[in-house]
């Protein structure tokens, strides 16, 4: 059985730990408030996130931009046979560039080399750059056009960008 004093006790109890948490309710929600408009703790760490997804993305435009653009310029070089239109000497046979030229010499042959091997490589990557900043020209990452250094070995081809990718964190509201 409850005594009067027990009720009672009850009663003040219970207006006290309602008071209590209205209080905390209150404080805690205009802390809340006190961001800026739109932001929720954790907004700026998933924008960042997402800015961080759109870079992936972004250099990897430039990686399967690079693959096509080598494989263009492969063609492209196969097809003028390694010489470029200001360095041909010998002229074309057949719809191709001529490599060696033979004339008739008192002793034989005179041969005349038209390819120069040392400068296919410059060829290359004059042809190469060209096809890259025209699959990047319209690209959704911002990627800068003529930005890069190459440097190559036997297989492989290595872009140096001379500037940075530039990801703005942008944030969503």
């Amino acid at each position: 059985m409850k005594t009067k004093k027990g009720v009672v006790l009850e009663g003040v109890l219970f207006i006290v730990i309602l008071v209590v948490l209205v209080t905390a309710f209150t404080t805690l929600y205009k802390k809340h408030n006190q961001f800026p408009a739109g932001y929720r703790i954790g907004d700026r760490q998933f924008s960042l996130m997402d800015s961080i997804q759109e870079a992936e993305a972004g250099l990897f435009y430039v990686d399967q931009a690079a693959q096509h653009s080598a494989d263009e310029s492969i063609d492209e070089l196969a097809d003028k046979g390694g010489i470029s239109a200001e360095e041909q000497k010998c002229g074309r046979f057949n719809g191709a560039n001529v490599w060696y030229e033979l004339r008739r010499a008192d002793a034989g042959y005179e041969v005349t080399d038209c390819l120069d091997e040392t400068k296919i490589e410059k060829n290359f990557e004059t042809i190469f750059d060209k096809n890259l900043n025209d699959n990047l020209i319209d690209n959704p990452y911002n990627i800068p056009l003529n930005n890069y250094e190459y440097q190559f070995d036997d297989t492989h081809i290595t872009g140096l960008a001379k500037a940075p990718l530039k990801i703005e964190i942008k944030r969503k509201i």
